[in-house]
């Protein structure tokens, strides 16, 4: 799965944050180094360095569909909409057994 992750989330998470910092600003932005372990979501969020303003919040959640097994849904929110929508980053399946907490 860390390959999965690596390949095809990354790249898309990358292209959000170049999506906020295209203005040239690239060392205003922050990253949390705070992230939720066990089973809450939370991956980081995306801050403007000098308002300390949250601009985004990239989460991963565990789904489990019937028949198939489990999933990590990785995705994000914004500001714009009050962090409500799930903008989706992509999907990696995992297996059938329950997966580990994550960042455990």
């Amino acid at each position: 799965m860390e390959d999965e992750v690596i390949e095809e989330i990354f790249p898309q998470i990358e292209a959000v944050i170049e999506s906020f910092v295209d203005d040239g600003n690239v060392p205003m932005y922050e990253i949390t180094e705070d992230p939720s372990a066990g089973y809450g979501e939370r991956i980081f969020n995306l801050i403007h360095g000098e308002t300390e303003e949250e601009l985004a919040r990239f989460h991963v959640r565990r789904d489990l569909r019937p028949g198939e097994g489990y999933w990590f849904n990785f995705h994000y929110h914004v500001k714009e909409d009050g962090y409500e929508t799930h903008h989706p980053l992509g999907e990696i399946y995992w297996d059938k057994n329950t997966p580990p907490k994550w960042m455990s």
